[in-house]
């Protein structure tokens, strides 16, 4: 996760996945290596079948996905899979990111 500043309007927000309900990032991948759960609904990336080709990077509209330039390949948060928490939630030093399900977005079908 990266923390931006807007200095011109004087605020900060969180490049971050949003988990989209229909992720622009999936439909652009060429080699199918960006994968939903359909349980979690969490949007996956699996680096060793990513060709490098950036188009994920380009088409996320919140900055989300980074390329790697020393492994070519784009890199995005996988909400630390295998934790129970994420790990920028478990040293958030002032609690402001928080990971819970959210009522006014159920999980997909």
């Amino acid at each position: 996760m990266r923390i931006r500043q807007n200095l011109f309007e004087n605020y900060e927000y969180q490049e971050i996945c949003r988990q989209c309900q229909e992720p622009a990032c999936l439909a652009a991948c060429m080699t199918g290596c960006i994968t939903r759960d359909p349980l979690t609904g969490i949007v996956s990336h699996d680096r060793d079948r990513c060709a490098g080709c950036w188009m994920c990077v380009m088409v996320c509209p919140y900055g989300a996905i980074n390329r790697d330039l020393v492994n070519q390949v784009a890199i995005k948060c996988d909400r630390c899979r295998g934790r129970g928490t994420p790990a920028c939630v478990q040293v958030c030093p002032t609690g402001a990111l928080v990971y819970a399900l959210r009522e006014d977005r159920p999980l997909p079908v």
